[in-house]
């Protein structure tokens, strides 16, 4: 009987060494797996970072050629001109606006008709009135220029030709050949008046003359002034002295 008890107790010790013998084994393999894995998964976060910082490479280098573009677009943009053609005439400017080149023109036929046209001089005709081709513009975005001659009525007369300089908007120095500041009707465009022709008092007043002028507007633009010196002209007359 105590052979017995002792076979069993060592074949208990033998099976309880013998478990434990295989847990540590299998805790063992546990851990060896484990560490494999971790080593797996660190390999995998470590590509996985490598193709992050590739992609974010990537997108700085595209961002950097987006950039470029864009700088290019706008040097293209600001050194591009800009040309228009409307009913006004046609325009050349500088994509600022600050220097513009304008061609315009003015054409005015009269027809006149006679009840009596027994004479040359009462003869029915048709007469060029005005013939006006027009170049002005603008420098610097503060001379502007105009030039204006007139190939009506036979002969050539420059009506228009001077470069005014825009200080201030209270301050504008003009000077060359223009419309003298006398006489409101007389300073309207004959392309904007009511009728055919201006009023018999315009006739009192002069018309274009050779000067300098200071003039602007004061408040806002709720005064205007003008002030010049000019050679002097005939009342209803202009000074042809270059045309």
């Amino acid at each position: 009987m105590q052979i017995s008890q002792r076979q069993r107790a060592m074949g208990s010790r033998t099976n309880i060494l013998s478990a434990v013998v295989s847990g540590v084994l299998a805790m063992t393999a546990l851990g060896a797996r484990a560490e494999d894995g971790l080593s797996d998964l660190h390999r995998r976060l470590d590509a996985q970072e490598q193709k992050l910082d590739a992609q974010e490479q990537h997108i700085r280098v595209l961002e950097r050629k987006l950039e470029l573009n864009d700088e290019a677009a706008k040097t293209a943009t600001a050194s591009t001109p800009v040309v228009k053609a409307g009913p006004k005439g046609f325009s050349l400017s500088s994509a600022d606006n600050a220097n513009t080149v304008k061609l315009r023109g003015l054409l005015h036929f009269d027809g006149r008709y006679f009840l009596d046209d027994a004479t040359p001089d009462t003869a029915d005709t048709w007469i060029l009135r005005r013939v006006r081709p027009t170049l002005e513009g603008t420098f610097n975005g503060i001379f502007d220029f105009r030039f204006t001659p007139d190939f009506a009525g036979g002969r050539t007369v420059v009506q228009d030709a001077f470069v005014a300089a825009r200080l201030q908007p209270w301050a504008v120095v003009t000077a060359g050949k223009f419309k003298v500041p006398v006489g409101l009707e007389r300073l309207v465009s004959a392309s904007d008046l009511r009728f055919i022709e201006r009023g018999l008092p315009t006739s009192l007043v002069p018309n274009r003359d050779l000067g300098v002028q200071l003039g602007g507007d004061v408040a806002g633009g709720v005064v205007n002034y003008s002030a010049g010196y000019f050679n002097g002209v005939s009342d209803g007359g202009s000074s042809d002295a270059i045309g």
